[in-house]
Formats: structure tokens, C-alpha cells, sequence
């Protein structure tokens, strides 16, 4: 659980992971053996950039939206916000300005195309490996409740 959100920060930071730190809860989990429902995770970038998930499926079935996911970076220049598929950037000069979208693609579709010969993904296999390798580690990070440094 997560695995898209750790692939989010590796694509907008392109800095390795240094360190992880993680817990999560499988309480509530409707019976779904070792399904996790609830994560905090806590990773130390190159550079010494954080970046930290809070992750959780404990939205009730009723709820008026399950795409929640939000990402916000922030930098000594401003803070750049996603947020409900908007993005919203605060500098010197914007506050709180929402910028438009570009229609870059769809990361499924030019999966597609690159498996026919077509063309080629926006994330590469050893992108893809390595944001599973990170996922892995922080569920070993919460199993095991230590942090996992990674070369």
C-alpha cells in the first residue's frame, strides 16, 4: 500500500532513498489477512530532503470520494500543492495560484504502446523496481519497527 506515492516522490525529487522508517496497522482490515489499512512512513532522501505518507484505506464505504491522495513539496523558493487533481503553487510571486494541467499522456496507455513497440513508458522497469524495493523496505521498516538504511 503506498507504492504510488513512494513512486510520486522518487519521480518529482530524482533523489535516491537513504533511510526509512514505517509503521502500520492491520486492525480493522475486514479480514484481509496481512492487508495493511493504515501506514505512516517516514524517508530520508539524498540531499537530506524528507518526505513522509500517511497512507490509509479507512474511508468509510459512504464517503463521497476515495481519490484523496494529495502530495505537497516544499522548498526554501515556495510550496507546490496536489490536492484533488489540482495543483496549486505558493512563491514570491503566487499565492495559493492553481496552474493548469498539461496533457502529458496516460502512464497506462504508454505502457501499452512501449509492450506493442509503439513508443515508450514515462517510468522506466528500473524506476518501477526500485519504487517496489522501497515499498518492500517500509513494510519491512513497520514489521520489524526499525529504520532500514539503504546503500
Amino acid at each position: 500500500m503506498g507504492i504510488h506515492a513512494i513512486d510520486w516522490i522518487h519521480w518529482f525529487t530524482h533523489k535516491r532513498f537513504k533511510t526509512i522508517y514505517a509503521t502500520h496497522s492491520r486492525k480493522y482490515n475486514k479480514d484481509h489477512g496481512d492487508l495493511e489499512v493504515t501506514a505512516l512512513c517516514h524517508f530520508t532522501l539524498e540531499d537530506e530532503i524528507f518526505a513522509s505518507l500517511s497512507i490509509d484505506y479507512l474511508r468509510p464505504e459512504n464517503a463521497l470520494s476515495h481519490d484523496d491522495d494529495r502530495m505537497r513539496i516544499v522548498g526554501t523558493d515556495g510550496v507546490i500543492e496536489v490536492i484533488f487533481n489540482k495543483v496549486f503553487l505558493t512563491n514570491k510571486d503566487y499565492k495559493n495560484q492553481e496552474l493548469p494541467l498539461e496533457g502529458r499522456g496516460n502512464i497506462f496507455v504508454d505502457f501499452l504502446k512501449e509492450i506493442k513497440g509503439n513508443g515508450s513508458c514515462m517510468v522506466t522497469a528500473e524506476e518501477s523496481f526500485y519504487a517496489t524495493e522501497v515499498a518492500l523496505l517500509a513494510r519491512q521498516s513497520a514489521d520489524k519497527n526499525k529504520i532500514i538504511y539503504l546503500p
